[in-house]
């Protein structure tokens, strides 16, 4: 029997609805208005009347047909057909309202609502997850379809769309309560002239802003080559003539753009003659029906444009708290991911973006330190940045994203944080010989905040170097945090003093070290594939070339190492032997470059000696007896004097620089 097909297919759909995820389930409050209600009430009705007929029919016993399509139909059978009929539309309204991707926003307060019940539960999953599910309504509220539109018209020679197209603008206009603007009028330049008087920008609500804006991109669009294709005049040449650059479209209330135009809300579109009348190609046909479905689109999602926005309001709100945002990075990283690399007006990403990388880097378990040690294929060169590895994925795919939401300031400041939360305490583990993590241990090393935090600059700094970044990516920061390292450094009972690492602090450093040579090394290995941007071998700060700003921060980072009371002297010979190699390397290259490189070293180290500090000579002397100590077969490539050492020792003798 139907009846019993329509039950099972109703149980399903609650059956479906209670086994779905919470955030999904509450659609219910937001994406159900009070037609649906209607609808879905007059579904009900209708099956049931249905079902009422065919009993009706059944116990009276009569034989009664249906014409349907020209054919007899038993009414027993026509009416089982429409009642399954009915079931399954009901099945395809429930996948669109409670299964479907993106779900439909049509009550906003009820949204909102919800938003404001979930932050107040702390429902942290299920908050980032509601949020996710109406992404692209909640950040890309504007009013796609219309561009497209527009998109559409512009780049079309279809003169029945156009016709089709200025119609449709002015009815959508009127509906929004905006002038039909007359943009296929020939006498354009009547309609331009006075705007070129200037207006005073008067005071109105962010409606109206918004309505002008999107006005404003309609005209570009439609006025970018339409008009010259159509029209004698052009566009361009009359507002040179003009001596107005173009029309502030923001600065104009609903009257004054009416005034404008000299047109009232309810004037026709003049039929442009110039307008061919000729019958459309069937491809011109399927234009104009792509246009009036994109027309029908635009009618339905332009309904509450201001509670979207306010919805959007809501949850920049919650983004930007440290208190939401923090438990929501944890709960679902993904929305994260997306927002970092996505365009997205009016929301502050950088914040955002401050907020969600150091919560991540706060917590040892989250996808920041997963995917950092997944992403060691190509360690000591460049990286290879796996898709699977999201996050990094986002932010480094194109290091401009990097940049441009500043990336490295959460990082480093809680590295920096990190780091002073050791000198807070009586006892500084890192201060032992393999305390916090083993060295060479993957597991340990890639749990540790300071580590995972040095790593995350080579990742950055290294992709920057090869996508030709014009920007030091504040690599600087790499000093900073040898500086504090060597503020906490100590030799306590549980240090080896005499390995190649004394304590954890030393392997940090030795690290920092490895990363600064291997950035400057490209100068002299894969010239042709990063970015040098060198100007001058001066040791001044040239932001634009990534090698000399690395070659900076190495120098002073080489100088806090040996000023450093207590850092062991082998340690400090270690650092100098990496220093030392690196310019000789440079300074033999048969690339010129690599040569003037090696010059920018030597400069910055003598810089760093002409200080008026207290350690500028203690760091010199040290930089003249380590050249003596370390045996220049080690320094020097194959084949070459020992004079070259010389050389550079008698560049730092004091009579020679004071």
């Amino acid at each position: 029997m139907a009846e019993v097909l329509v039950f099972t297919i109703f149980a399903a759909m609650i059956a479906v609805y209670s086994a779905l995820p919470e955030h999904k389930q509450v659609r219910v409050r937001y994406s159900i208005d009070q037609w649906s209600i209607f609808l879905v009430s007059f579904v009900f009705f209708l099956i049931s009347l249905l079902y009422l007929s065919k009993r009706y029919i059944s116990e009276s016993e009569l034989y009664t047909e249906m014409a349907i399509l020209g054919r007899q139909i038993p009414s027993l059978f026509a009416i089982d057909a429409l009642q399954i009929t009915l079931a399954f539309t009901s099945v395809l309204g429930f996948y669109l309202i409670f299964i479907s991707e993106p779900a439909r926003i049509r009550d906003g307060d009820a949204f909102i609502d919800e938003l404001r019940r979930l932050t107040h539960n702390r429902e942290y999953s299920d908050l980032s997850l509601l949020i996710e599910d109406n992404y692209n309504t909640i950040f890309h509220h504007n009013d796609d379809a219309r561009i497209e539109v527009l998109r559409r018209v512009n780049s079309s020679d279809n003169d029945s769309l156009v016709r089709i197209w200025r119609y449709d603008l002015q009815y959508s206009d009127k509906k929004r309560g905006l002038p039909s603007i007359n943009i296929l009028d020939t006498d354009y330049e009547e309609f331009l002239n006075p705007a070129l008087d200037g207006l005073i920008d008067p005071d109105h609500s962010d409606l109206i802003k918004y309505e002008r804006s999107l006005l404003d991109t309609e005209l570009e669009l439609l006025l970018g080559t339409q008009y010259e294709e159509l029209f004698e005049d052009d566009v361009a040449s009359i507002l040179e003539e003009a001596g107005s650059p173009a029309i502030d479209f923001d600065s104009l209330t609903t009257e004054e753009l009416e005034e404008l135009m000299n047109l009232d809300s309810n004037d026709e579109y003049p039929v442009n003659q110039s307008i061919d009348p000729r019958k459309p190609t069937n491809l011109e046909i399927y234009d104009i029906l792509m246009c009036l479905i994109y027309s029908i689109i635009i009618d339905i999602t332009n309904i509450e444009k201001e509670q979207i926005r306010r919805i959007s309001t809501e949850v920049e709100i919650i983004l930007l708290n440290e208190t939401h945002c923090g438990p929501i990075a944890m709960n679902n990283p993904d929305l994260g991911v997306n927002l970092i690399p996505d365009e997205i007006e009016d929301f502050d990403k950088s914040e955002f973006v401050d907020i969600y990388i150091r919560s991540l880097h706060s917590d040892i378990n989250s996808t920041l330190y997963q995917e950092i040690k997944n992403n060691r294929f190509g360690e000591g060169k460049r990286y290879r940045i796996e898709e699977e590895n999201r996050l990094l994925s986002a932010l480094f795919s194109d290091c401009n994203v990097a940049k441009d939401v500043a990336v490295y300031n959460p990082i480093a400041d809680s590295v920096k944080e990190n780091i002073q939360r050791q000198r807070r305490k009586d006892h500084d583990e890192y201060n032992n010989h393999q305390g916090m993590f083993k060295y060479g241990h993957d597991e340990s090393r890639f749990r540790d905040p300071i580590f995972v935090g040095i790593r995350f600059f080579d990742i950055m700094v290294t992709e920057s170097l090869y996508q030709h970044i014009e920007w030091h990516m504040w690599l600087y920061y790499l000093s900073t945090f040898s500086k504090r390292i060597c503020s906490n450094f100590k030799i306590i009972d549980e240090s080896k003093r005499n390995h190649e690492f004394p304590n954890d602090y030393a392997y940090l450093l030795k690290e920092i070290s490895s990363i600064l040579v291997k950035w400057i090394r490209l100068s002299h290995r894969e010239t042709s594939e990063v970015r040098i941007g060198l100007e001058n071998v001066a040791p001044n700060h040239e932001n634009g070339d990534i090698i000399k700003s690395s070659i900076r921060c190495l120098v002073e980072f080489h100088k806090q190492i040996l000023t450093c009371d207590d850092i062991p002297g082998s340690f400090k010979r270690d650092i100098s032997y990496q220093v030392f190699k690196l310019h000789f390397d440079l300074y033999f290259s048969h690339e010129t470059i690599a040569n003037q490189y090696s010059e920018v070293i030597v400069l910055c180290m003598l810089e760093r000696c002409e200080e008026y500090s207290r350690d500028s000579d203690q760091y010199r002397n040290l930089i003249m007896n380590h050249l003596h100590t370390i045996d220049s077969i080690d320094l020097l490539p194959i084949n070459e004097s020992s004079e070259s050492i010389d050389e550079l020792s008698q560049r730092f003798r004091l009579d020679d620089y004071r």
